[in-house]
């Protein structure tokens, strides 16, 4: 059952290893396109937000607080996405009880 070392041949015989001759699957070029178009992005983005650091004064109602512009930018394309969701679910639900 055990041989000297401890190990059941059993358990040794099903593991599978490589062989050194063994082909890699190649990459899928969709794969690395997306790869390399968010690489792109993220780096633009944290260019932005190096460029952007100045404070900027935001007033509403009787609240008055600041924050770096780029950030404020960051949280007005974030809403901007919520509003933009929020009215989309509205408009597929309303359809979808017309229906």
């Amino acid at each position: 059952m055990c041989d000297s070392q401890g190990v059941d041949r059993t358990d040794a015989e099903n593991l599978q290893t490589p062989l050194a001759g063994e082909a890699k699957e190649p990459l899928d070029k969709g794969l690395v396109t997306r790869l390399v178009l968010a690489s792109t992005i993220v780096a633009l983005f944290v260019v932005f937000a190096i460029q952007n650091t100045e404070s900027v004064t935001i007033e509403f109602l009787s609240w008055s607080f600041q924050l770096s512009q780029f950030l404020m930018m960051l949280l007005s394309a974030a809403a901007g996405v919520l509003i933009w969701e929020f009215a989309g679910a509205y408009s597929r639900r309303a359809k979808k009880k017309r229906s």
